[in-house]
């Protein structure tokens, strides 16, 4: 972007020079590229619709007649369920998995104000659909697209590691990436199977894995008490069965930001067998983590660092006059596979625990996997992918780091979110190298890379101290970042896109420690959001609603049942919401609340990448093979 613009939006905004200089140094000139193009082949022609951003949504069919008629129905029959649930039923224990969606038409009867809303609300959308007919319009974006994956199916097209933007890639370099992995025989091991999930039955040792799943949940069962909760039970592993289980796809992203052909390996397990064993595993695991030093998110590290400057004479005062003051961040290396199934086992050996233990060994040694046809098990470690990996890594660490971060007197402040730590150490710098030695040693097969210094970064903060004295923090701006926002020529409503726009200045706000802070990473925001195509007068009002607030405690929201319909550029089909308003308004449900939202359509991301190759890669990689 040309210096007389930077200069126009200074002047506009307010900026002061010495301000204008440190951004200008931050904010690339020109833009840094977020298309990545490794095939050697001239896609100049696409570049112009890969610069619109992974996010971005091109213009989708009209919503139909048909859309809008099904999701009121959708919505319809979920309202009457809710009330039907709400007069019937005491509300289901914590420890159970949510309630299914309904799927069919119940004639329940309800109250008048559900009667009244509904019938209003059908002819809203009634008259709504005689007045603005559908017009056929074609998108450009999407044509293209289509075009591009026809005319290239030798290229595979990947989100880089990190959202560092899109990568092209040569499908034997992308297959070569994803062998690396799956040919690690202390990881993986080959299964003779074709990774058809229509199947399964020929899968070896699936016909166990299905009579364990059973067992398993016949075992459930027993534990429930009442006929409500059983039902509900019931009719939430059937939802799971009536859908055909799926093989978990493998696949991984590309790290351009490090040297070499590196990458991430991926794996989605949501329609594989042990999915459901899996969440419920998850809501018996939940309840054991309780500690002091997990962390759910960056908010409670900055109640945390807020609370620990408030009091630091007090934390200071255990200082020695030699004592120096460290910010200390770990990372714990390749933590999934670094896990040892029997040391995981040990921890859960207790008799209340024999059922989860029971799930967890079902969930481990079930870590079935596909990838262009071939099936692999996965060996070491916990399955990716999974409902329950997250929560037994975070038990896991409880129970063997965490513990040892709590005893020692010279760590402050230990913070972790999942493999990611921080603390402050307040003793002297020999003695905190040994320590960190001797956790290395501490657990088998984890490893940390560590960074000691005055100025950290632990999950999207920057924390810096001062002089041995003052302590403070801001939104950490990552080098790497692209900011590929979401276009402003994208399908979505102009609500939400001042939605997202003001929850990323929340954001900012709640991460920074003083006013000057969040004002300087506003100004950031708003050089970024002007590249990406807003103009100023948009920006306006947005930026000029938020102002610096200290850190405030978030309000716990009911449950919601939308009314939701399918975002188009159909005409007048911004005016739904507010037309709908009025009847939904008056909808009474004291444990929800009533709202309308819109349905996203399938962004760049969506259609240009798969977690599995198409039909014809895969045929180009068996003629290369024979």
């Amino acid at each position: 972007m040309k210096r007389w613009r930077y200069e126009k939006f200074i002047r506009g905004t307010k900026i002061s020079l010495i301000n204008y200089l440190a951004l200008s140094t931050i904010i690339p000139l020109p833009p840094k590229p977020i298309f990545f193009n490794r095939t050697g082949i001239n896609l100049a022609k696409f570049q112009s619709t890969f610069n619109l951003g992974l996010k971005h949504v091109p213009s989708p069919p009209q919503t139909t007649n048909a859309d809008i008629v099904d999701q009121f129905n959708e919505f319809s029959n979920k309202l009457k369920w809710t009330r039907y649930f709400i007069n019937q039923e005491p509300l289901p224990d914590p420890i159970l998995p949510p309630r299914p969606k309904p799927t069919r038409q119940f004639h329940l009867r309800t109250t008048p104000d559900i009667t009244i809303a509904l019938s209003g609300t059908m002819d809203v959308l009634n008259s709504f659909m005689v007045q603005n007919p559908i017009k056929i319009r074609q998108d450009q974006t999407a044509k293209r697209i289509k075009e591009l994956r026809n005319t290239y199916p030798h290229i595979v097209f990947k989100a880089a590691d990190k959202n560092l933007g899109l990568v092209a890639l040569k499908l034997e370099d992308y297959n070569q990436m994803v062998e690396t992995h799956l040919l690690d025989i202390d990881q993986y091991t080959p299964i003779q199977f074709n990774g058809d999930s229509t199947n399964l039955m020929f899968l070896p040792g699936f016909t166990a894995v299905k009579s364990k799943y059973t067992q398993l949940k016949n075992r459930y069962f027993k534990t429930l008490t009442t006929k409500s909760e059983i039902n509900q039970a019931t009719n939430w592993f059937k939802s799971f069965e009536a859908k055909q289980w799926k093989l978990p796809s493998f696949y991984v992203l590309p790290k351009i930001h490090k040297p070499g052909n590196t990458s991430r390996p991926i794996l989605g397990a949501t329609h594989w067998i042990t999915n459901p064993i899996s969440i419920i595993a998850s809501t018996l695991i939940q309840p054991k983590l309780l500690s002091n030093i997990i962390v759910k998110n960056s908010e409670e590290v900055v109640k945390k660092l807020d609370f620990f400057r408030s009091s630091r004479e007090r934390h200071f005062a255990k200082r020695h006059t030699d004592d120096q003051i460290f910010l200390v961040s770990l990372d714990i290396v390749n933590l999934y596979p670094s896990i040892k199934l029997d040391l995981l086992y040990q921890l859960f050996t207790g008799s209340s625990d024999k059922l989860l233990l029971d799930m967890l060994k079902f969930i481990f040694s079930s870590n079935y996997l596909s990838y262009n046809g071939k099936s692999y098990k996965q060996k070491n470690g916990i399955a990716m992918g999974t409902n329950c990996s997250g929560d037994v890594a975070n038990y896991y660490l409880l129970r063997l780091i965490d513990k040892i971060l709590e005893e020692k007197r010279e760590v402050n402040l230990p913070s972790r979110y999942l493999d990611d730590l921080m603390f402050i150490w307040i003793g002297k710098h020999a003695e905190l190298l040994n320590y960190l030695d001797s956790i290395q040693d501490l657990v088998p097969g984890i490893t940390f890379t560590s960074k000691i210094g005055s100025e950290i970064e632990f999950l999207d903060i920057s924390i810096v101290l001062k002089n041995d004295e003052d302590i403070y923090w801001y939104t950490h701006q990552k080098e790497l970042n692209m900011y590929t926002y979401i276009s402003p020529k994208s399908c979505h409503p102009v609500a939400n896109l001042k939605g997202w726009i003001s929850a990323e200045l929340t954001r900012y706000r709640r991460l920074s420690s003083s006013e000057k802070l969040y004002q300087t990473t506003k100004q950031l925001f708003y050089f970024r959001l002007i590249r990406r195509g807003y103009s100023p007068t948009f920006l306006k009002r947005i930026f000029e609603k938020h102002l610096y607030i200290p850190i405030a405690v978030l309000d716990n929201h009911q449950k919601v049942i939308p009314l939701k319909c399918k975002y188009s550029f159909r005409n007048n089909i911004n005016l739904l919401p507010r037309l709908t308003a009025n009847y939904l308004k008056n909808i009474q449900l004291p444990t929800h609340r009533i709202t309308f939202c819109w349905l996203g359509s399938r962004s760049i991301l969506r259609l240009l990448t798969s977690s599995d190759l198409t039909k014809a890669q895969k045929q180009l990689l068996a003629q290369r093979v024979t």
